[in-house]
């Protein structure tokens, strides 16, 4: 890896060695986690995230080797206790989606694939009113994670629980209090992104530009070259504005059984939308604050969070706290 992608195939090379490593990498720092490493398929295995497909991500080389090794992936996750599990698909490869229908998955999201040179990273003007920082704390950017994407306590606790040492956590304060965070990981010489959240009442300031900038310089500082992610459609704005280029979609083909089914028709796990952010997890979010809110602990808010006598993020801050 030690020389610039010079085409798009190489950059999608650079972005799946890259998931696929930190995957890795999550598993092997975390306790009660395992890996299956069979023949080109390569999957993580998070009890600890049973209901959460994403944790519990398949990648492969080839789809026959894929299609032969499902059973077993099904019984693997299966014996784990795991109840969602995901296979990550290249928008081309239709046999690998066939074969993925035809065993029970059905698509449930396609984030797209982006990479940037660091060279070319567009730094953001900074912001006198924004504290950013540095600071290992998983705990914090795990409930950052639940409260920001509308998931309940424990949603994120497979971040929590993957202690990688190597890990750079960045945080961006408003009035003292964390509201947004993200993760930096190196692989080789290439920044893998992870983790980016914002608090739902502190978007639209360019809090997640302004950090992960910081966070990006930093790491060409640190002597990385490249920088890898997958975007959702949220933060892709944030993405396109830094520099990355845009590499096409992946498919998450999900299989997940009825158990994990009832406990998403109920707003426990949150629905995607076609790009993989979440959609309707918001909903446990908001019994949430209307709960805390009729016992007296946040602001009334009108319907997109603004606190009538209270800053717009105080709602959110108050079930962070209460996540902890």
């Amino acid at each position: 890896m030690g020389s610039i992608p010079d085409s798009e195939a190489d950059w999608r090379d650079r972005v799946r060695a890259g998931q696929v490593a930190f995957g890795r990498a999550m598993v092997a720092s975390a306790d009660g986690a395992e890996l299956y490493d069979r023949d080109g398929v390569v999957g993580q295995v998070f009890p600890e995230a049973r209901e959460r497909s994403v944790f519990n991500s398949v990648f492969y080389e080839d789809a026959e080797g894929l299609s032969e090794a499902l059973d077993e992936l099904d019984r693997t996750y299966r014996e784990a206790g795991v109840l969602a599990w995901t296979v990550w698909v290249p928008e081309g490869d239709t046999g690998a989606a066939e074969a993925l229908e035809a065993a029970g998955h059905r698509l449930d999201a396609t984030p797209r694939d982006m990479a940037m040179d660091l060279a070319d990273l567009a730094e953001p003007a900074p912001d006198p009113g924004l504290a950013a920082r540095e600071e290992y704390d998983l705990a914090t950017m795990a409930r950052i994670n639940e409260v920001a994407y509308g998931y309940p306590p424990g949603g994120f606790a497979a971040v929590e629980a993957a202690r990688m040492s190597d890990f750079r956590t960045y945080f961006a304060d408003l009035d003292g209090e964390p509201v947004s965070t993200l993760a930096i990981w190196a692989h080789g010489e290439d920044a893998v992104v992870a983790w980016v959240a914002t608090l739902p009442e502190a978007r639209g300031r360019g809090l997640s530009t302004r950090l992960l900038g910081r966070a990006l310089a930093d790491a060409r500082e640190q002597g990385l070259r490249t920088t890898t992610l997958q975007s959702t459609k949220l933060g892709y704005p944030v993405y396109a504005k830094l520099g990355y280029r845009d590499l096409g979609s992946m498919q998450m083909w999900e299989r997940r059984d009825r158990k994990a089914a009832a406990l998403r028709n109920e707003g426990r796990i949150a629905r995607s939308d076609s790009w993989g952010a979440a959609a309707d997890g918001p909903a446990w979010w908001d019994r949430k604050a209307a709960a805390l809110r009729n016992e007296g602990r946040i602001a009334r808010s009108d319907s997109w969070g603004a606190a009538a006598d209270g800053p717009a993020w105080w709602r959110s801050r108050d079930i962070l706290r209460s996540h902890g």
